[in-house]
């Protein structure tokens, strides 16, 4: 099993976006579940500095080398932003942030893991690819308006892996056949519809309060996503029992 995600929103959604991808990857390397992650250099980097401490440097463990389940398909550019060009820059130039992440493990080196496949260096034909030739269980994305969820939507025509749509983050783009799970907010969701029948004046502090917690209710629910059902698919297909 293994499972592919890009992230593409806009800045409004980003810092929301980056949790729910660390979540992901921290997933991704408890279970030792390849992870295919598309997403611009900025994203790449807090998710590699989320990780930080998850697991060992790049060291032989009983005489085996342990390589991350985590590869990182080539970047989304950011146009507008100058944090973005100098990442990618020092990615190609110096090393830099990036590459000292790769230096401690925390992502594959490229090739480490599919050294006999080519996924190309432009984000679609990549993820393109990726889904072609790994067949993912399960495809994730993160930005509603995405162009990159039209190409999930063509890879994936003869085949019927499961999509993840997350409240706020999904699309309807996927027109072909295939398995869907959601993760929404319901419980902050229900109290706050009892709430507005009794209305008060709200201040932005508590608007400030609500917004956050709709954010850790709708990581939360994704967390439990992940380990009630990727984690238990992977169990069956491994025979394995927790």
């Amino acid at each position: 099993m293994s499972i592919v995600a890009f992230v593409d929103t806009p800045n409004v959604q980003h810092d929301l976006a980056i949790e729910l991808a660390a979540t992901l990857a921290e997933f991704a390397i408890e279970e030792n579940e390849p992870l295919y992650l598309l997403a611009d250099a900025i994203t790449a980097l807090e998710v590699g500095l989320s990780l930080i401490g998850s697991r060992g440097s790049r060291t032989i463990e009983g005489g085996e080398y342990h390589v991350s389940p985590i590869t990182l398909l080539p970047f989304i550019h950011r146009p507008t932003s100058r944090d973005d060009y100098f990442l990618r820059k020092s990615e190609t130039d110096t090393g830099g942030d990036i590459s000292e992440l790769y230096e401690l493990g925390l992502f594959a080196r490229p090739g480490e893991r599919d050294e006999k496949r080519d996924f190309g260096d432009e984000p679609a034909t990549a993820l393109a690819r990726v889904i072609e030739t790994v067949r993912p269980r399960h495809i994730l994305g993160l930005g509603e308006d995405s162009v990159y969820w039209t190409v999930i939507g063509e890879a994936i025509r003869d085949y019927r892996p499961r999509i993840v749509m997350i409240d706020g983050f999904g699309s309807e783009r996927v027109e072909a056949p295939h398995e869907r799970l959601s993760v929404s907010r319901p419980d902050v969701a229900r109290a706050w519809r009892k709430e507005r029948e009794f209305p008060r004046e709200v201040d932005e502090l508590e608007e400030f309060r609500r917004a956050a917690a709709r954010d850790g209710a709708l990581v939360a629910g994704f967390l439990q996503l992940l380990i009630s059902k990727m984690r238990r698919d992977g169990e069956s297909r491994s025979g394995i029992r927790r």
